[in-house]
């Protein structure tokens, strides 16, 4: 006897059609408000796949609803504030005897300014909309699940969110970063004049300067978002490729012209904003190096930039697409197989003036 878990989610729901459990999913599927879709998983013993699952950090800033998003506007507008008023009180804001002021320091207006923002954009949009389109996809039929499948693919996805390598290398990497910033730039251990000269460390101070230690948790927190949206990204592609490999249904006549799979190729389109502020933000950065640290252009470091850039960005546009894009072509070729294997058989008038596709007579 089937059981309710046995039921594909797309049935579950189409049974439901009226009810207000789908009023609820259409809803939060606009409105992305994560604590109504939440409740209603919960309601249906679904389980709700979270890509910032074991880690807090990121649930906070991924997880999170409009007013936590201005909340966190204000708190980066403030301390924001505070390094500049630290550093006019300082006497670095604007000053002529350091080689790099505040106010001409590139390197901190475009972290604050474009790196940070283009980060938040990009991990935020991805990841907070993902859950609701795999979930929709399911619903739509895209996705051919059980409910006992889901909430097993589920377990699988944490356990692998919980591997040390996916949690804890964002946080060595920032500590590392943390360590090479204090000694090279706050204290000023670097071969050139104007990393001795500057507002983190002019030559008044053996330890720096207050506007530039309190500039360090901005930094932090741009590194930690970063290395952990990369690392996060690949794991969640590995995840995407198991459930788009056992579980993906492609409609090949569906109108969206992508099999019904649309909405992937959009939630990819919704960052192209975040991929370009953080191009520039980019360039902006070898600037930075090459004029006032005075880095050559094609020192191994700024490499190391543009190549994390190129791939990074090409990851988070065509990675999570590539397998359904596999899965796409598979399909076609054999819905081309079969739809030739019938004409082939109604010129031998074997057969009636009509096939069967995907258990559907055309």
């Amino acid at each position: 006897m089937e059981t309710t878990n046995d039921i594909l989610i797309s049935d579950f729901f189409l049974q439901e059609e009226n009810s207000p459990a789908k009023n609820i999913l259409k809803h939060t599927s606009k409105k992305l408000n994560l604590l109504s879709f939440r409740e209603l998983l919960n309601e249906k013993n679904l389980k709700f796949f979270d890509p910032a699952y074991g880690d807090k950090i990121l649930r906070y800033f991924w997880n999170n609803d409009n007013k936590k998003m201005l909340r966190l506007f204000w708190f980066l507008l403030i301390w924001l504030t505070i390094i500049i008023m630290l550093s006019i009180f300082e006497g670095n804001f604007l000053n002529k005897n350091i080689m790099m002021d505040l106010f001409h320091s590139v390197g901190f207006w475009n972290g604050v300014l474009l790196a940070l923002p283009a980060t938040y954009l990009i991990s935020n949009r991805y990841f907070k909309r993902l859950p609701f389109i795999l979930f929709n996809l399911a619903v739509d039929g895209s996705i051919k699940i059980t409910i006992d499948d889901w909430n097993h693919f589920i377990i699988k996805t944490e356990n692998i969110y919980k591997w040390k390598i996916i949690r804890f290398t964002p946080t060595l990497i920032t500590i590392y970063s943390a360590i090479a910033q204090i000694i090279v730039y706050n204290l000023g251990v670097y071969p050139t004049s104007v990393s001795k000269s500057s507002w983190l460390n002019n030559p008044s101070s053996n330890w720096g300067t207050i506007s530039g230690w309190v500039n360090l948790p901005l930094n932090f927190i741009l590194t930690y978002l970063m290395t952990a949206f990369i690392i996060r990204l690949i794991a969640t592609s590995y995840i995407l490729k198991n459930l788009f490999s056992n579980h993906i249904y492609v409609k090949i006549f569906h109108p969206d012209g992508c099999g019904g799979l649309s909405m992937l190729g959009k939630l990819s389109q919704s960052m192209n904003m975040g991929i370009f502020l953080f191009g520039i933000s980019i360039v902006l950065t070898f600037y930075h190096r090459t004029i006032f640290y005075q880095i050559n252009l094609f020192d191994l470091s700024n490499i190391l930039y543009a190549v994390l850039y190129i791939a990074s960005s090409a990851s988070v546009f065509f990675l999570p697409l590539y397998f359904v894009h596999v899965k796409m072509k598979e399909e076609k070729y054999k819905t081309l197989e079969i739809i030739s294997d019938n004409y082939e058989r109604i010129e031998r008038k074997e057969t009636p003036m009509f096939f069967e596709l995907n258990n559907e007579f055309i």
